[in-house]
């Protein structure tokens, strides 16, 4: 599966930019904010409601993108870079310790916001990836982006143990800054944007993309 995303400068740098938001978004709802809710309002019901809200607005906008999504292929990358920003404009403003209600309207807008974000980048590799190689490099995918989660939860532990709540959500809301920063200079997403690459011709060996012509080595994991 690795050495097919090599040959993919699209995919491969999916599936590092998707290794590096598991390791910053997965433990900001697991970890740094459960922490940010007990220590401003000591109630984990309130935690409870942030998640609901968010998951709110993530089936919202992934709803719309599956209702709608046809009609903005071009802006794909716009859509991806864009829910990545909601994400760390709401560490930002957390800073700031916003009221509760302001908080749970955070969530459901970073959510609304990113939600089309799964389902559209499932379709772009669908797109991209011969049906003969999809279950290895999905599974690829899933290993990098699964793997780095529990790394990036034991790191902000340790970082919120070592400086604090609010220096941790500086520092955190830091790296997300830059993170996402580079992520508009990929070049690669751009091609996100393109037609879709339709798998025409799929022998043993190699695959034949419609739109570009190149050919893929499909017998190597």
């Amino acid at each position: 599966g690795f050495r097919f995303l090599r040959t993919d400068a699209l995919l491969l740098s999916l599936a590092i930019g998707l290794t590096f938001m598991n390791f910053l978004f997965t433990p900001f709802w697991s970890v740094v904010l459960p922490v940010i809710i007990d220590d401003r309002f000591g109630e984990a019901s309130r935690f409870g409601l942030m998640l609901t809200a968010l998951g709110a607005g993530t089936l919202g906008g992934g709803l719309l993108y599956g209702t709608v999504g046809h009609r903005f292929r071009r802006h794909r990358r716009t859509i991806y870079l864009t829910g990545v920003a909601s994400f760390v404009a709401m560490l930002w403003l957390l800073l700031s310790e916003p009221g509760y209600g302001l908080m749970l309207g955070l969530a459901f807008a970073v959510g609304l916001i990113g939600g089309p974000i799964n389902p559209m980048l499932v379709n772009v590799r669908l797109e991209r990836i011969p049906v003969a190689l999809r279950g290895r490099v999905f599974a690829t995918f899933s290993g990098l982006a699964g793997g780095a989660a529990p790394v990036g939860m034991v790191s902000a532990g340790w970082l919120l143990e070592a400086t604090g709540v609010s220096t941790g959500l500086f520092v955190f809301a830091v790296v997300a800054t830059v993170f996402t920063a580079g992520l508009w200079l990929v070049k690669p997403f751009h091609q996100m944007n393109d037609a879709s690459i339709a798998i025409v011709e799929v022998k043993p060996g190699r695959a034949r993309l419609a739109r570009s012509g190149r050919r893929m080595d499909s017998g190597s994991s």
